[in-house]
């Protein structure tokens, strides 16, 4: 579901690179496009991207000045996101057909 962030403050998926800093991680629409998300809950983001993901309380704002810079446009509230496993699967699948 496509939103307005700047209303919300979100739990932000995040990945920890090298020297302990964190950098904000970003989905991808069925057309590719970066998507910048954020969940209403911690419960949410785990059901939707695993237990073990990193997260940090972020402001719709914040994440959205963040990611601006980026060529990143469109955000999203809780999406419903898809195993990765099984959208590489779905890839092969489609380049093999081509």
């Amino acid at each position: 579901m496509e939103d307005d962030i700047d209303q919300h403050v979100l739990w932000v998926p995040v990945r920890e690179i090298p020297g302990g800093a964190v950098t904000v991680r970003t989905g991808r629409s069925p057309g590719a496009e970066r998507v910048g998300i954020g969940f209403s809950s911690e419960a949410g983001l785990r059901l939707a991207l695993g237990a073990g993901h990193g997260s940090v309380r972020l402001a719709g704002g914040a994440l959205r000045a963040l990611l601006l810079p980026l060529g990143v446009t469109r955000f999203e509230v809780d999406p419903v996101v898809l195993d990765p496993a099984l959208l590489r699967l779905g890839e092969r699948l489609v380049g093999s057909a081509a």
